[in-house]
């Protein structure tokens, strides 16, 4: 809902709304960096008319209309640019996205001025199944994992911006907004490290996925990172140091061994430092 509320619209306390939280994260994690999807406003009520109930704040939020936008499910996944493709799955992976599939993608039409070359513009939409308290996702869930852009190496500005992802700083960016669990909190700081790390053992999104999401259909077996949160639960269990182990174990993993293959590499890492 905008805030931008009509006079009469004003008349009733119940009419002024918090706006979703996943917006207002959404939004504050990726305002310099990727597409803007969402924005909040938090203003005071200057109205001096005696019909109208003041109130101290207004909140909502203001989404872009993105006109004459289609859905991603009705074309091919070729159209579409690598670098689009590859903001979209970074977005997902750092607010833990449960749920992209092809109708939460835009698609619209447009032409090159210079070139006056047709092209494909996607945006990402619905983010309401994000920031959970536990990582349970199936690969299938995220509709980029099948598509061949996925599996090119990140480019040269991705990667710098992942590098430069701060995540204690997205946190208390965040918590000044929004108030979430600590289980919650915690999932956060696992996705943004393993997609850090990914990027530190020039893994590209593919493999990256391959490590956060479920692939085994068939026995609904964990993921590797879901697993490596299971292993540290049970290393903090009954521990006085446990929640703090817990905390921070996402934080402390290094490169152990430069000559390892990228990927053994990564768990090894992990599994080294989850076993202290």
């Amino acid at each position: 809902r905008s805030f931008l509320m009509k006079d009469e619209e004003k008349a009733s306390p119940k009419e002024v709304k918090k706006p979703d939280p996943k917006f207002v994260q959404n939004f504050i994690l990726e305002e310099d960096n990727l597409k803007k999807s969402a924005i909040v406003d938090e203003s005071k009520d200057s109205s001096s008319s005696s019909m109208v109930i003041k109130v101290k704040k207004k909140y909502g939020s203001l989404q872009k209309f993105i006109k004459g936008a289609e859905i991603a499910a009705d074309y091919s996944f070729s159209l579409f640019s690598k670098n689009d493709v590859h903001k979209i799955a970074i977005l997902d992976m750092r607010i833990c996205n449960c749920d992209r599939n092809d109708e939460n993608i835009l698609v619209v039409k447009k032409k090159d001025a210079e070139t006056n070359k047709s092209y494909y513009k996607i945006y990402p939409i619905d983010h309401s199944l994000s920031f959970p308290d536990r990582l349970s996702i199936f690969d299938y869930e995220m509709c980029w994992t099948g598509w061949d852009q996925i599996s090119q190496p990140i480019g040269h500005t991705l990667k710098k911006y992942i590098k430069s992802i701060d995540i204690l700083e997205d946190m208390k960016r965040l918590s000044n907004s929004v108030k979430l669990r600590e289980d919650c909190w915690k999932i956060f700081r696992v996705c943004n490290t393993v997609l850090k790390m990914g990027v530190e053992y020039d893994l590209n999104l593919l493999d990256i996925a391959n490590l956060l999401y479920k692939t085994d259909y068939k026995n609904n077996s964990p993921s590797v990172v879901e697993n490596l949160i299971k292993k540290t639960d049970n290393l903090c269990s009954g521990s006085r140091l446990g929640n703090q182990v817990h905390l921070f174990f996402d934080l402390s993993l290094r490169k152990e061994n430069s000559n390892s293959k990228p990927k053994k590499c990564l768990f090894l890492s992990i599994h080294r430092k989850l076993r202290i």
